[in-house]
């Protein structure tokens, strides 16, 4: 059982863990904060992706940096939107 005080710390994190399957009005701790797992590693890939698509781009190599950038764009529309788990 989640106490209130351990539902609300993942309160504003809801939209990302709906993301990953993660409905905090029924998950228990574990799969809470196993969502957040997922959901941090994510976001670690993604700012990965976007800086050597910055670098690609401050070192004027723009055909790296489109390469790269589209390559981020279908890593974000093949990422998993799960409905939330019953």
């Amino acid at each position: 059982m989640v106490s209130p005080e351990q539902r609300a710390r993942f309160e504003r994190f809801a939209p990302l863990l709906v993301r990953e399957g993660v409905d905090i009005r029924t998950a228990g701790i574990a799969d809470l904060e196993a969502g957040m797992q997922r959901a941090q590693q994510r976001h670690r890939v993604a700012v990965e992706q976007v800086r050597a698509v910055l670098a690609a781009h401050a070192r004027g190599d723009t055909s790296a940096a489109g390469e790269l950038l589209e390559a981020l764009e279908m890593t974000a529309d093949a990422s998993p939107r799960r409905s939330p788990t019953p």
